[in-house]
């Protein structure tokens, strides 16, 4: 279901400060339908009302081009701001992720080292006691028992369990999104906006918010997993965080990587606002 937004983010066009009387939105002309769809979104409508409304030429019109401004600049810092956010917290994941996989490519790579070791010891060994004609009763048993311990060696190397990490995410990104527009939101107001409403050209798409979720869900790494576990999972990278293995890590930084882009996509509609703004007269 669409979610209830604030008079100001009313879909554009929508209500009646919105158009004339004819049913034509009064800032139509100097500023395009794409510019104005991203200024209802955003919440800056009321401001671009005032500036039109505001005469050419007078200290109105100068200070309401200011504010408007001010606006737009508050706008692109929290869509940067965001982003960064956004970017440190994958970040974070990723590097732990490494530091895990490395520790265990060290672990396999001792076991590996031990087992060639003590195979070459073990060949030397009975190698020496055969040249000396020890009795066979003898040195059989100890080239056995090398091979054993080269053996056990080899299948440690095999069962090594992927190291995990005990990782704390009390401000979550995820979690927000995926309680929905009712969740306290991490966002800036008007990222939050942006994520929930689905593109005016489509309104009864899905949102930017429930798409990253139905491809989380159904498809890339939670896709392919049984139920139990992507539930699992689901609890752990929505949660207050737990216990992490190097693998769960990436899914986290990916999801990440993927928020991160779908807020991204709020700066060419700045841009364009802007670039529209700034030819009024």
């Amino acid at each position: 279901m669409r979610p209830r937004l604030p008079r100001d983010h009313a879909p554009a066009g929508s209500g009646p400060a919105a158009r004339t009387s004819a049913g034509r939105h009064p800032l139509a002309g100097p500023i395009h339908a794409p510019a104005l769809e991203a200024a209802n979104r955003f919440g800056l409508l009321p401001a671009l009302h005032r500036l039109a409304a505001a005469p050419v030429g007078s200290l109105a019109r100068l200070g309401e081009r200011q504010r408007v401004g001010e606006q737009l600049s508050a706008l692109a810092l929290a869509v940067s701001s965001t982003a960064a956010e956004l970017d440190c917290e994958e970040e974070r994941a990723d590097q732990i992720a490494d530091y895990l996989l490395d520790r265990a490519s060290s672990r396999v790579r001792t076991f590996t080292l031990l087992s060639i070791l003590l195979g070459a010891l073990g060949t030397v060994v009975t190698g020496v006691m055969s040249l000396l004609e020890v009795r066979k009763s003898l040195y059989r048993p100890i080239g056995i028992a090398f091979g054993l311990a080269g053996a056990t060696l080899g299948l440690l190397t095999l069962r090594t369990s992927e190291a995990s990490v005990d990782f704390r995410h009390r401000r979550n990104a995820l979690a927000a999104v995926g309680r929905g527009p009712a969740a306290t939101p991490v966002f800036p107001t008007a990222v939050w906006a942006h994520l929930n409403q689905p593109h005016p050209d489509a309104p009864a798409a899905l949102s930017p918010r429930q798409t990253l979720l139905q491809r989380w869900q159904t498809t890339g790494e939670l896709g392919a997993k049984d139920e139990a576990d992507k539930q699992r999972l689901l609890r752990l990278l929505f949660g207050p965080g737990g216990t992490y293995k190097a693998s769960e890590l990436r899914i986290r930084a990916n999801f990440y990587d993927q928020l991160e882009s779908s807020v991204a996509l709020i700066k060419p509609d700045v841009f364009l606002l802007s670039q529209q703004v700034a030819v009024l007269p």
